[in-house]
């Protein structure tokens, strides 16, 4: 009798260590997976920086004339933010392929770069212009995308 004692206690010793490396197991899992969370966020944030930086430059570009040496200045400046932009984004896609968003990627810079683009016949537009209104919506439906696929996580 002793001796089935002394085996169920071992047993029970054993159960009690297994628990407590499974409960530690399950708990390690949602930390990792909430401190992935908040790095995607966080990288969707500097998205959505860089999608309004370039969003107010090519708005302050399009009100100067294709000729104007500030023009000339921000096409640069639009022109690397958009890298940078491409960069994250593709920075993105590796924490989760989900976030690979090419499409509208290629559509928000088609809006900001697309046309008369660094032309030098290129007039100012006005602000009622039909472009600030797509590029404005090319520049949602990218953020947009990226906050549905971050919703879903």
């Amino acid at each position: 009798m002793d001796e089935i004692a002394t085996v169920l206690s071992g047993y029970a010793f054993a159960g009690n260590w297994l628990l407590v490396v499974c409960g530690w197991l399950v708990v390690n899992s949602q930390t990792n997976r909430r401190e992935r969370r908040k790095e995607i966020r966080a990288a969707i944030d500097t998205i959505e920086d860089l999608v309004l930086e370039v969003e107010v430059a090519a708005r302050k570009y399009y009100q100067l004339a294709g000729t104007d040496s500030d023009a000339k200045a921000l096409a640069l400046e639009i022109k690397s933010l958009t890298r940078r932009l491409a960069a994250r984004m593709a920075a993105l896609t590796n924490f989760k392929s989900e976030f690979h968003s090419e499409q509208q990627l290629i559509s928000f810079r088609a809006a900001v770069t697309g046309g008369d683009f660094e032309s030098a016949s290129r007039q100012p537009l006005d602000l009622t212009h039909q472009r600030y209104l797509e590029i404005s919506n090319e520049a949602v439906a990218l953020v947009s995308f990226l906050d549905g696929k971050y919703a879903k996580l």
